[in-house]
């Protein structure tokens, strides 16, 4: 509760520097173009387009960053709410603004900052309603135990020792051939146990045979 309320606050006062940031810098670059490009490398401009590559990094983590998303919907809402007022209703827009504010100033609403205010505050506003940003931490997809790895079949190392108490969940009609290079054979129980070694005079007289 506590990050949403910072956030609200932090996207209170971030609102107006965007508003800000994006007015002044689309004026200068407005105004050099419409000087047919004479004036795109002047020291102003090249500002002007320093700081608007700030807001677009500025907005870019306040929309991707692990934060509160009142962060990114406040300022977006009313980056919103400003540019398409004068689309739906121009003369309530000029009642409410203050008599400083000339309608041919960049910092009007329909001044050459809306273009670029538009786009910015949709990106903000779709961002911010993400349902995964409002949880403080993502949660990790966990998929379901299956019956096998809930109850995996012993290997024949596991086999309980002669005289020690047999472990849950083995035994050695558990044993599975299939899964085993191990040679095996059927127990008197119905289970599998393996295959004893051959003795050694058997192995003996088998390379003797085959030396021949």
């Amino acid at each position: 509760m506590l990050r949403h309320l910072i956030g609200l606050l932090a996207g209170l006062a971030v609102a107006p520097l965007l508003w800000i940031g994006v007015a002044w810098p689309a004026g200068e670059v407005q105004g050099a173009l419409a000087d047919g490009g004479n004036g795109i490398g002047a020291p102003a401009v090249t500002t002007a387009l320093g700081v608007l590559m700030a807001v677009g990094l500025l907005c870019g983590f306040f929309a991707g960053a692990r934060i509160s998303p009142l962060t990114a919907f406040v300022p977006g809402a009313l980056l919103l709410t400003l540019c398409l007022w004068p689309v739906v209703d121009r003369g309530s827009l000029d009642a409410v603004l203050p008599s400083g504010i000339d309608p041919g100033s960049v910092f009007h609403p329909v001044g050459p900052a809306l273009p670029v205010a538009l786009p910015i505050g949709t990106l903000l506003l779709v961002s911010s309603v993400i349902p995964s940003r409002w949880s403080r931490t993502p949660r990790a997809y966990a998929p379901p135990l299956t019956e096998a790895a809930a109850h995996p079949s012993p290997l024949p190392g596991d086999a309980p020792l002669p005289g020690a108490a047999p472990r849950s969940g083995s035994h050695r009609g558990d044993l599975d051939p299939e899964r085993t290079t191990t040679p095996f054979q059927r127990d008197p129980a119905g289970g599998w146990e393996p295959v004893p070694p051959a003795p050694e005079s058997d192995t003996r007289e088998f390379h003797r045979r085959g030396r021949r």
